[in-house]
């Protein structure tokens, strides 16, 4: 999958002004400058709740990939099944210490773990 396609922006609020050291209200922002014609915008319409590369030479001519308007990473990231999730818990903003944090903004490496995708900015991101 092309990493030039996605980005991510990464919003949220300095709590301890400090030594800025914490946040509150993070959200990210994933955006895709693909289209209908962009390999993350070709996925199965057949309801499914997974798919693979296999998907149609497995289950038949009606699972095969079509275009989409949206990438297919969207919904996953809008409901939060993304590592780093934006649950203070796991999420790395917690430090000032070279980690992300709000503000940071670019390109983005994705891999699907099955059950969220894992996400890291590309090198010189920030």
């Amino acid at each position: 999958m092309s990493t030039n396609l996605h980005t991510v922006t990464i919003h949220g609020d300095t709590v301890n002004e400090d030594d800025w050291t914490s946040y509150e209200n993070v959200r990210i922002e994933f955006a895709c400058s693909g289209d209908e014609t962009s390999e993350c915008h070709q996925y199965p319409d057949c309801g499914c709740a997974d798919w693979d590369d296999h998907h149609e030479a497995n289950l038949g001519p009606e699972h095969a990939a079509v275009p989409h308007k949206q990438c297919w990473m969207q919904d996953w990231f809008d409901n939060d099944c993304i590592v780093p999730m934006t649950e203070d818990v796991v999420f790395p903003l917690i430090r000032d210490d070279g980690r992300w944090k709000p503000g940071m903004s670019g390109p983005i490496r994705t891999t699907f773990e099955l059950d969220y995708i894992a996400w890291q900015f590309e090198d010189g991101a920030r």
